[in-house]
């Protein structure tokens, strides 16, 4: 469940992987990115990755 809420946030807000750990209970990062790695199977940093991509889509920007 905190996994899920992770990605959620990582997804929806702008906050730091740090601070989206420490909101979810994890006080460690180490041990959240190998728990989201292992249940989402990609690292956090993808979650912006995409969320950028679908804003450049959405508001006509060109990323290449």
């Amino acid at each position: 469940m905190r996994i899920m809420h992770a990605r959620e946030l990582l997804r929806d807000t702008d906050k730091s992987v740090m601070e989206v750990a420490l909101e979810c209970g994890f006080n460690n990062t180490s041990n959240f990115y190998r728990l989201y790695k292992k249940y989402v199977e990609n690292h956090p940093g993808k979650a912006r990755v995409k969320k950028r991509g679908e804003n450049s889509i959405k508001y006509g920007v060109d990323n290449s």
